[in-house]
């Protein structure tokens, strides 16, 4: 969905780190909230609550969006 040159390296770097002990094919998703200082909307749980144990604070559930709609 989106080329990896946009990503800046450090933003990879961060992601890489968070995500080397869970699923490192997240890695873009995650670089993309870094680097854009936007939360990461998912579904997948073990990846939410890998990286709030990480202190990765810009994560939502989906479940959890679609009950402040």
């Amino acid at each position: 969905i989106l080329p990896q040159y946009v990503l800046s390296h450090e933003s990879l770097e961060k992601s890489k780190t968070l995500l080397n002990k869970l699923d490192l094919k997240d890695m873009t998703y995650v670089a993309l909230a870094i680097q854009l200082d936007l939360p990461l909307l998912t579904r997948d749980k073990p990846l939410y609550e890998g990286l709030k144990k990480q202190k990765f604070r810009k994560i939502i559930l989906f479940e959890d969006f679609l009950k402040t709609l």
